[in-house]
């Protein structure tokens, strides 16, 4: 454009013709830089060098529907300072071939006295670097337009929404017009007023800190399947660069207040740097209602040596109740960066599921996955790869997949197609969807029983093809005949084997062929059944070749469909009849629990089946075994077990015996191992049906139904905590800023469903001595904040079952101050701007509510013993024992330390009695379910005690006052709490009126250091005493030396002539 020649690098926007590939530039701006007249609201100015026009697009995919397109890093030019505002245009059609139609400019941030932020904390900037534009969504309905500002408010961020407005107006063009109007009656309609407005949160008010980049990547979905749009959005570094997105509402909007995000859920990243939510995807995946939510994390490194990337896919159960159903992964563990961008596709294979594509473009080439959805969510393996087509001129790195469009059916031929990018190779690939058929295959024998005397059947095979949209065709089939390939006992006519290859043609009418086919038994191989095995596929196999045109003739086969069918024909023997005539029983048992389950108790369950023939020979023995509800499934399935899920519930259809005869008198046993975790509600029920191919005798003793009665119970703990549990009223008075918080834990093993958490807050103390009246708790000034498993939890307050102030949690009503940008002069630069006021911010507003130091240890808590309570729940039965639950009262507070306190001396501030004398709020938390993890409800109350108003309510005699807050657990359809059991510890608060008298710590170690130097004293004196000698001791010492001295004397005093005297008495003898 020549308006724009002096323009650096402004960026294009391409509209390209799908019949020819031809391209041409479509103009949302012909205008260069712009410099506007002076304004004392905005700044209109524009310089567009660099300002990546085409960043970020979306649409719904068709020339009509709404189309934006932005382009984040356009600047407001001042003379000393550019604002990075960024811009986004809006059309209401792509129709037109150069230019769309009726474009109308986003530009919320412009506004001059919302540049900077001021507080008494610091300075910050506010809409001076927004960036708006780096991401951008279209609402389902296209009502909304959601953008990212990750730059607002010192790079915290924001979510700009636009939307359109439509007030009514009187009628009439003229003050004449309504004074006629006024004069006389009129059948006159009030005209209205469209206009669009720009809602952007203020991110003061937010829990994200500095550098969170919050509105990364956006979108939105119906989480709660209430058709109400919820908003979701990425703060990728925030956490300490962990990451965290957040699903959220916009409220305020249409009032006076400051508009603000009221957060709803919150998902944290799992790796450090990994950037999580770089991009995401709401999309139904399982066809259950409710929008799941898909989460990239393209930097996140597997084996610690590359950016290989995943996507987090949450599965949502409603009431915004998400688990991770698992982490999507590329092929390869190379720096593929798996996850750069997210396409939502839709039902590609028009099989009732979304589905989802995935960016890796730089895995090699570039590569883009493609993940079907299913009844049980995204498939953990893609179904197909692509990659950018064989090119000698390719560029080293093309990005092949650094971009994705939504699925979009540019052909007409009923499946949507995809678009995707390759910027470092300036081009965008277009791929087309082929149809996708369902193959209805028919194989039926002219027998169900063979004899040795037979030498001949038939066989029947039946196909068409289903289409799931567009315009039907025929369709090509090879198909392989296999019959008694084992045993060799069968040809077939034609090709003297027991093979046969054949093409049909197949409509969406039925396709028959009839085959004869040849037998020849012997005695001896008749044991074993005749099997005949039917496979299938497309003739025309879709082109390969990079420069192939696509095929209008092609389909694939659905893959959930198999293309493969078994049957066998059994030989009649041991019959005294030409029919067998058998007589199967069937009986069960549960081998591992009993016939009432406590859910949860135990993972898997193993129903046993016996199947007894009291008749002659059945062949071909079979189970058929149906289990409902359909979150009743199999853990396990066996080779010789075939499965089929449906709306009802899950058919299971096994071989018995191995396939062989059931002789009489004999018992084929097959056990099922069942899936628990899945189960809920009050019963499950399982039919069985035991069949054969023979003649049944008796047809009632064939079938069974066995009903499994379900219960819940629910070890449930409240634990109280409080910042200050003891105050004494001579060191402190006035207001005293009091925290107390609430944690219900769930210890199973049953999920908790419809818990109901009420807190009795006492607020007024009327004196009885005086009718005077002291508010103790100011009801006004209580901030309540409560999570469950990152989900935001809203209350109400009632008072004698009236609603005091319905809300949600941490809605807060200040608003902060601003600052013009012309105060930029004054500051000297931008780190003194940037520093002021180090994170910024209220003391402590970055840190979410419930979520401290102390309240992250119930990620390490471990399972609290409780053995003074009667064990109701038996783990190795399975069974609730000994259950006679007595509710418990809640006059009775469980601390020993309320329990100690001298009644008599001691005013009790609670609500556990029906007391004139005090009045109570109560706060109500709903949770739709609570499951037994290791992750608490957390509830906390910030609010002040007035302890000078407890000094003035103390009667003569009292002189310690008792501040209770009784919780308690309650569960819709359970009003005697049969199915629960809790056990509480209340948070309380002890105000002493004196300070406590105990004896200084130097009285004790002045003591210990006398009485260390008196039992000296008394010992020397002791020992001058004689105290410690012993006489007799020191006499028979000194006998025992005097003898041992003589002892060694006696040999030294004896004559020589003594000594010869043995040898003159030997000589005379």
């Amino acid at each position: 454009l020549a308006a724009q020649r002096k323009v650096n690098e402004t960026g294009a926007i391409y509209r390209c013709r799908f019949t020819d590939s031809e391209c041409a530039p479509y103009y949302f701006d012909k205008v260069g830089n712009t410099n506007a007249e002076h304004s004392d609201f905005a700044y209109n100015s524009e310089k567009k060098d660099f300002q990546m026009l085409g960043a970020s697009m979306d649409g719904h995919g068709t020339d009509g529907d709404r189309f934006v397109v932005c382009a984040p890093k356009t600047i407001s030019e001042l003379v000393d300072y550019y604002l990075l505002h960024g811009i986004c245009y809006l059309t209401d059609g792509t129709e037109q071939e150069q230019e769309p139609k009726s474009i109308r400019k986003i530009i919320p941030l412009r506004a001059k006295d919302k540049q900077l932020h001021k507080d008494p904390y610091g300075q910050y900037y506010n809409y001076m670097y927004g960036e708006q534009g780096v991401s951008v969504h279209v609402t389902d309905d296209g009502e909304e337009i959601l953008i990212g500002a990750p730059g607002v408010f010192n790079w915290r961020g924001t979510v700009i929404r636009y939307r359109r407005s439509i007030s009514d107006a009187p009628g009439g063009l003229s003050r004449r017009s309504d004074w006629l109007a006024q004069q006389r009656p009129t059948n006159r309609h009030k005209r209205q007023i469209i206009q669009y407005v720009s809602d952007v949160p203020n991110p003061y008010f937010g829990a994200v800190k500095d550098d969170s980049y919050f509105g990364y990547a956006v979108g939105s979905g119906d989480f709660r399947g209430d058709r109400k749009v919820l908003y979701v959005a990425s703060a990728p570094q925030s956490k300490g660069q962990v990451g965290e997105v957040f699903i959220f509402d916009i409220i305020n909007a249409d009032s006076f207040a400051e508009t603000q995000i009221k957060v709803h859920y919150t998902f944290p990243g799992q790796q450090q740097g990994e950037y999580f939510g770089y991009a995401l995807l709401a999309e139904d995946f399982n066809g259950d209602g409710f929008a799941d939510l898909a989460i990239s994390a393209p930097m996140h490194s597997r084996s610690g040596d590359h950016d290989s990337g995943v996507v987090y896919v949450f599965w949502n159960e409603g009431e915004l109740n998400f688990q991770l159903q698992g982490k999507l992964a590329g092929n390869q563990d190379v720096a593929g960066r798996f996850g750069t961008s997210l396409g939502r596709i839709g039902d590609i294979n028009m099989d009732g599921y979304n589905d989802l594509a995935v960016g890796a473009p730089f895995e090699g080439n570039g590569a883009v996955y493609i993940f079907l959805g299913s009844a049980d969510g995204l498939q953990s393996k893609p179904s197909q790869r692509l990659t950018p087509p064989p090119n000698e001129l390719l560029t080293p790195q093309p990005m092949f997949g650094f971009a994705l469009s939504r699925g979009s059916d540019i052909d007409a031929n009923g499946y949507k197609d995809l678009a995707v990018g390759s910027p470092n190779d300036e081009k965008a690939y277009v791929y087309r969807t082929y149809p996708v058929i369902r193959v209805e295959a028919e194989l039926t024998s002219s027998k169900r029983e063979l004899t040795l005397d037979d030498t001949t059947f038939d066989l029947s095979i039946c196909m068409n093809a289903v289409f799931a949209a567009g315009q039907p065709f025929d369709v090509q089939l090879s198909y392989e005949l296999t019959v008694d390939a084992q045993v060799g006992r069968v040809t077939l006519p034609g090709v003297g084997g027991n093979k046969r290859n054949e093409t049909i043609t197949i409509t969406s009418t039925n396709e028959c062929r009839r085959i004869d086919v040849r037998l020849k038994a012997t005695a001896a191989s008749i044991y074993k059944p005749v099997l005949i095995e039917l496979t299938y596929e497309v003739v025309r196999q879709l082109p390969v070749e990079p420069d192939a045109s696509f095929c209008d003739t092609c389909a694939l086969l659905d893959p959930t469909v198999p293309n493969r069918l078994i049957q066998k024909i059994s030989f009649k023997t041991g019959c005294q009849g030409e029919v067998c005539v058998s007589d199967l029983r069937l009986s069960a048992r549960w081998l591992d629990i009993s016939p009432v389950y406590v859910l949860g108790s135990t993972k898997k369950a193993s129903l046993e089946f016996d199947v007894y023939n009291a008749g002659e020979n059945a062949y071909l023995p079979q189970l058929n075994v149906t289990l409902t509800p359909a979150r009743l499934t199999l853990a396990k399935l066996t080779s010789e077990c075939q499965q089929t899920i449906t709306a009802e519930g899950v058919n299971v259809l096994c071989d018995l015996n191995n396939g062989l005869p059931l002789k009489a008198s004999y018992t084929s046993r097959y056990t099922l191992i069942l899936d628990m975790t899945k189960l809920e509600g009050s019963s499950a029920e399982i039919r069985a049906e035991a069949m054969s191919s023979s003649e049944e005798k008796v047809q009632e003793d064939n079938f069974l139904e066995q009903v499994l009665t379900l219960q819940e119970f629910s070890d449930i703990e409240i634990i109280g905590k409080t910042s200050s549990s003891q105050i004494f009223l001579e060191q402190q008075s006035g207001l005293y800023n009091m925290t107390y918080e609430i944690q219900v834990h769930s210890n199973g093993p049953s999920t908790f469903r419809r818990l109901g958490l009420t807190l009795d807050v006492p607020l007024v103390y009327h004196k009885p001595s005086s009718g005077q009246s002291f508010k103790i708790i100011d009801f006004n000034t209580i901030v309540v904040s409560g999570y469950y498993n990152y989900k935001t939890l809203d209350y109400t307050w009632t008072q004698n079952d009236t609603i005091l102030l319905p809300t949600s949690i941490e809605q807060v009503h200040v608003l902060p101050p601003t600052v013009n940008v012309d105060d930029l002069h004054r500051l000297p630069s931008d780190f003194d701007l940037l520093s002021g006021g180090g994170t910024g911010g209220i003391d402590g507003e970055n840190q979410p509510h419930g979520l401290d130091a102390n309240s992250m240890g119930m990620y390490r808590r471990r399972r609290r013993e409780s053995g003074s309570l009667q064990q109701t729940y038996n783990r190795y039965t399975g069974q609730v024992t000994g259950h006679s639950r007595v509710r418990r009262s809640l006059s009775k507070v469980n601390d020993a330390t309320i329990q100690a306190l001298p009644s008599n001396r001691t005013l009790f501030f609670n609500c556990a009695e029906e007391d004139s004398f005090i009045e109570c709020a109560r706060l109500n938390v709903a949770v739709d379910i609570f499951r037994p993890t290791n992750v608490p409800i957390i509830i906390t109350l910030h609010f002040q005690l007035d302890l000078d108003a407890i000094s003035e309510s103390f009667l003569e005699r009292e002189d310690i006052f008792a501040l209770v807050m009784l919780a308690d657990v309650q569960k819709s359809g359970d009003p005697n709490g049969l199915t629960f059991r809790q056990v509480r510890s209340n948070p309380f608060s002890v105000v002493y009126r004196y300070t406590d008298g105990s004896t200084p710590i130097w009285v004790y170690i002045v003591s210990a250091l006398g009485g260390l130097l008196l039992l000296v004293a008394i010992s020397y004196g002791m020992y001058r005493a004689g105290f410690f000698k012993r006489t007799t001791k020191e006499e028979m010492e000194k006998l025992h030396r005097e003898s041992t001295r003589l002892t060694e004397q006696e040999p030294a005093n004896q004559s020589p002539a003594e000594t010869t005297e043995p040898d003159v008495a030997t000589e005379l003898n």
